[in-house]
Order: structure tokens, then C-alpha cells, then sequence
């Protein structure tokens, strides 16, 4: 699993968002609370200044 993290102050200031790549420079985020899960392009959007780091996470198969 990929994740970005966004943060105010055009990514230097504290985190206060959090997407999951969904592929093709999509991602997987909930807008606001109470509403529903999106799929949205990064590119272009509000949320691409902001973005801070990327992460993958992964479990070891055993």
C-alpha cells in the first residue's frame, strides 16, 4: 500500500491529510468527514501543493 501524506503550509507545516494510491496518479481519500470515499487525480488538485511524503507499507509474505 502506497499512502501520501499532505500538510498545511505547502507541505512543511503538520499533516492533516492522508490519501491511498489507487493507481494512474489516482488516489483513495475521504474529503470530509461524513462524506464518502473518492477517487481522485493528485495532478491538478487542491491537494498536490500540499503533499509532504509518500510511504509504502508492505507486510513480508512468510
Amino acid at each position: 500500500m502506497i499512502c501520501f501524506f499532505f500538510a498545511h503550509e505547502a507541505g512543511k507545516g503538520s499533516i492533516h491529510h492522508v490519501g491511498i494510491y489507487a493507481g494512474n496518479g489516482n488516489m483513495l481519500h475521504a474529503p470530509q468527514t461524513g462524506k464518502g470515499i473518492e477517487i481522485i487525480s493528485l495532478a491538478g488538485s487542491k491537494y498536490e501543493p500540499e503533499l509532504c511524503t509518500i510511504r509504502r507499507y508492505w507486510k513480508k509474505e512468510s
